[in-house]
């Protein structure tokens, strides 16, 4: 993970990333080496272009375009998607730029949960950014901070609207709310979600899932992290089979490129009458449902982060686990340095 700036269109009361300051974006040319290094010392790995809004720099195509053609399995934009439905040219940019999917961050599917946590109302924006990435042929995946008692019972919601607008979206990634950056109450246990209790809420709100459709994510510690794999068909749900975990799940490099090929939208064969487009055509209506916990400053777990595989890249070229790239103080100062200047 890479953040091209720490710039943003939102003022979000509940943000990882901090984000907001008003401070210099890093140079282009120190960017692309930044992308450079990890391509060399992560060959295959997936390239996460963040921030801040990684969309309000004017140069992002020229970014995705520089890393598109690195050593990297798949290159995903993290984004709140504003631009993305604010400018109907851009997925279709970004698309022909290299970029491999959208991680779009998708809270509810009613304005009262994005009041709370973006401090604005944000649904139809959201789902115009879906639109615009569909008409693109832009895989979308879509990324809910889960609170406790804001936006938990929607979960449910929030998966139809992800298989209603399959094949484009690819899947729902669900991540319990961390106490790190920038949030407006002190933590208590109250105000926590697991990882298990997010599963109990899918049980709960959508009938067609069930307890072995999950298991952990392949080369994660397995209290980190959730998987499952679907097929949609007409915005429904069907089981493709068993959530053990395909051998190649269980080495890191062949379950990034498993994650790469799910979150990427084929190209559609359907219509070819070509026999073999047509018995591929099945990868377009593959769709996941994932879950990540984050560790904060109450939270980590040093087992945990030595078998962490996600990395930030500091100013000086050194990786560190994305938690504690990501942990910060009560007062929200990050504890371990700063990413990319």
């Amino acid at each position: 993970m890479v953040e091209v700036t720490r710039r943003c269109d939102l003022k979000c009361p509940v943000c990882f990333a901090s984000a907001g300051e008003k401070s210099r974006d890093p140079s282009h040319e120190n960017l692309t080496d930044v992308f450079r290094s990890i391509a060399d010392r992560l060959p295959q790995g997936i390239l996460q272009i963040s921030g801040g809004e990684p969309t309000v720099r004017d140069d992002l195509c020229s970014l995705v375009t520089a890393a598109a053609a690195m050593d990297f399995a798949g290159v995903q934009l993290n984004t709140n998607g504003i631009r993305l439905a604010e400018d109907s040219d851009l997925p279709l940019r970004l698309k022909e730029s290299g970029l491999s999917w959208v991680y779009l961050q998708f809270d509810s599917t009613e304005d009262d949960a994005y009041a709370a946590l973006r401090g604005r109302s944000l649904f139809s924006i959201k789902r115009k950014a879906v639109e615009r990435c569909a008409d693109a042929e832009l895989g979308v995946v879509l990324v809910t901070t889960v609170k406790q008692g804001v936006n938990d019972h929607l979960l449910g919601d929030i998966l139809r609207f992800g298989a209603e607008h399959a094949p484009a979206v690819r899947g729902v990634h669900f991540q319990p709310m961390a106490f790190f950056g920038r949030y407006p109450f002190p933590p208590s246990d109250e105000e926590r979600i697991t990882l298990p209790e997010v599963l109990q809420r899918i049980w709960s709100q959508h009938s067609f899932f069930r307890m072995d459709d999950f298991s952990p994510c392949g080369g994660l510690h397995p209290m980190c992290s959730f998987t499952g794999e679907f097929f949609v068909s007409q915005g429904k749900f069907k089981r493709k089979g068993t959530a053990k975990p395909p051998k190649e799940e269980l080495d890191l490099v062949r379950a990034t490129a498993r994650v790469a090929s799910r979150w990427t939208l084929p190209e559609d064969t359907t219509c070819s009458g070509d026999v073999f487009g047509d018995v591929l055509s099945w990868r377009r209506r593959i769709f996941t449902v994932t879950g990540m916990a984050f560790q904060d400053a109450w939270t980590l777990d040093t087992e945990r982060l030595q078998r962490c595989p996600i990395k930030c890249v500091g100013a000086d070229g050194t990786f560190f686990p994305f938690c504690t790239g990501t942990v910060t103080s009560r007062n929200g100062r990050r504890l371990y340095g700063k990413n990319v200047p």
